[in-house]
């Protein structure tokens, strides 16, 4: 498969509880490197919802679902879009483990977000 990159240099691989989900959201929404977080199906819609709300509409992000298996998914868009797609009646049902990737603050110039950043991510923490 190839791939494309996010423009990182480095990842951090998190997982919150519910409860501390938009508090740790808040601390780390300066940071310049790229975010990886394991979300189960169950939580991955209110965790989608979190994001926007703190990292804001228009950053970008990529959710990846079923990593390594046989119906691997990347799903790329902002984190409005990617939310939107998981909300409501008309939304997809979660299903599979999850991983978001979320893209660090950026500082100057936009790259565009792509599968081989996302996997070299994923890579540098030990996925």
């Amino acid at each position: 498969m190839r791939t494309r990159s996010l423009p990182s240099p480095s990842a951090s691989a998190l997982s919150f509880a519910r409860s501390q989900r938009l508090k740790q959201f808040e601390g780390l929404k300066q940071h310049a490197h790229a975010l990886v977080f394991y979300v189960s199906p169950h939580a991955l819609v209110e965790s989608l919802k979190d994001a926007v709300e703190v990292f804001g509409a228009a950053r970008r992000c990529c959710l990846a679902r079923e990593l390594t298996k046989l119906h691997e998914e990347f799903i790329r868009g902002t984190l409005e879009e990617v939310s939107a797609m998981h909300e409501g009646d008309a939304g997809r049902k979660p299903r599979g483990e999850y991983s978001i990737v979320i893209e660090g603050m950026q500082q100057g110039g936009e790259d565009a977000v792509t599968e081989e950043l996302i996997l070299k991510c994923l890579e540098a923490v030990g996925f």
